[in-house]
């Protein structure tokens, strides 16, 4: 069964204010205090006769069990937690301490395997709080409330329309557990309720009728560190992805250096005097200009990240209204973000630019939206179908720089990221090879919507050297 979240404003006076900013504070309290407490206990652990026989021996089966039966394991964690938690019962409950502990676990299970770090939770790193049994967090569906027994608060939860009533009053659905989350707003937080609902979320409607409605059709969509090639058989287009998001991001950068010179006038002893930072210097001293600027690198970067999610949802919506048989090449960001974060012959842009557009997200986003209307998002195999290679007239793999952003198919001059959402689009459903039938019968069609597009490209201001529309097209 699938789940979806339902986020609702939480409109509070300042007794209640007070109270959620000290239930935040504690639970920081006590997830520090057992990540201090299985720290000490770890170190005392490997450093034991038994420990370092079995580590040299690399008997791994019998080190974890070793491990487990020393309390690092997820009951003995959520265990563990049960001493800090006694202490402020009064207003964080044990199922709150449980998502706690179960988050550390989570951390320390790197510091365990790859010897990661464990970091102290600062005091605004805390930003949700979770309750999995519906016992400390309790929504009443009938009302529209929200309690926190602990604490002895009643919060009435204003439902804005029809389709966050309608999620909740599903009889298909039902509420698994509630969470809290605080998000920093213009220098002061603002708290929400986030229901974890288990079904499928409503489809909006707008005077009756669906706002969004979803097409028929093949539709190929190629996906790049900038941009998206979106290709169905009348049409064919590319788009710059999360476009209205580069200039905040240059503000961002320009506030950062900011920030950095004012780091450095204010600790001038952790400096060479050619200005260099000392190796291994900490800047501890921070004067309140700088704090002031930090604050607003917080608000521009929550700014950027709900522009880039609102911008990705309605290309989502987009893709959704040209067709329901969707192909995308299947392809692993995460990977490809660490090679370019290791090739230093990449400029600083291309490096970051797979950070700010989130290429993945909109994947991701497309996918949900697709399983909630039934329907399937199908990931085409990039190494036995080669489309940055292929040529679908002559059946032939050619290989090609990736600067290249042209393809000569059939004597044609064709956009490279274009042509390869047009292979897409023509994918069989086994997702591993290409319908060449389809390819012939519909490449006439392309040609046409190619050379519209690549004038519309031409005619803008402002285009993406990815594109490459300054090549020769015919």
């Amino acid at each position: 069964m699938s789940y979806f979240s339902l986020c609702l404003p939480i409109k509070a006076d300042k007794y209640l204010l007070d109270r959620l900013d000290k239930i935040f504070y504690l639970s920081k309290i006590c997830y520090n205090g057992l990540l201090i407490k299985k720290n000490k206990d770890f170190d005392k652990l490997i450093n034991t006769p038994e420990y370092k026989r079995l580590y040299e021996a690399k008997n791994w089966k019998e080190l974890s069990k070793l491990q487990e039966d020393n309390g690092f394991s997820k009951w003995g964690f959520t265990k563990s937690m049960q001493e800090f938690q006694r202490v402020y019962s009064s207003y964080v409950s044990s199922e709150v301490c449980k998502d706690l502990a179960l988050r550390l676990w989570k951390a320390f299970q790197g510091k365990m395997l790859f010897d990661n770090k464990t970091h102290m939770k600062k005091q605004n790193d805390i930003n949700t709080i979770t309750d999995r049994s519906t016992h400390a967090f309790r929504f009443f569906k009938d009302n529209h409330r929200f309690t926190i027994p602990r604490i002895n608060m009643d919060v009435p939860i204003k439902i804005k329309n029809s389709y966050e009533f309608n999620c909740i009053h599903n009889p298909d659905n039902v509420i698994k557990y509630c969470s809290i989350k605080r998000v920093f707003i213009r220098g002061k937080y603002k708290y929400y309720l986030l229901l974890t609902i288990e079904g499928k979320p409503a489809l909006k409607r707008f005077d009756g009728e669906l706002k969004h409605t979803v097409g028929q059709g093949d539709v190929g969509i190629d996906i790049g560190m900038q941009t998206i090639a979106i290709t169905t058989p009348t049409s064919t287009e590319i788009k710059v992805l999360c476009d209205k998001i580069d200039r905040i991001n240059d503000d961002k950068i320009l506030l950062e250096e900011k920030m950095i010179r004012s780091l450095d006038a204010s600790n001038p002893d952790c400096l060479y005097n050619n200005g260099v930072r000392k190796k291994g210097s900490k800047l501890t001293h921070k004067s309140k200009n700088y704090k002031k600027l930090a604050i607003e690198h917080k608000e521009i970067v929550r700014r950027e990240g709900e522009i880039r999610r609102l911008q990705h949802n309605l290309l989502a919506l987009y893709i959704l209204s040209l067709g329901d048989n969707i192909f995308v090449e299947k392809m692993d960001f995460n990977e490809i973000a660490k090679q370019f974060h290791k090739c230093r012959d990449l400029t600083r842009k291309l490096r970051t630019s797979i950070r700010i557009k989130a290429p993945s997200m909109l994947v991701r986003i497309l996918d949900t939206k697709l399983q909630n209307n039934n329907l399937e998002l199908h990931y085409v195999n990039s190494y036995k179908t080669k489309l940055s290679q292929f040529d679908h007239t002559t059946l032939e793999y050619h290989q090609s720089e990736l600067n290249e952003r042209t393809k000569a198919i059939d004597g044609h001059i064709l956009q490279r990221d274009l042509y390869s959402s047009f292979l897409l689009m023509n994918t069989n459903p086994d997702c591993e090879s290409i319908n060449i039938e389809k390819c012939n019968n519909r490449f006439n069609d392309f040609l046409i919507a190619h050379a519209n597009e690549i004038e519309r490209l031409k005619n803008q201001e402002y285009n993406t050297r990815s594109i490459g529309v300054k090549g020769k097209y015919n």
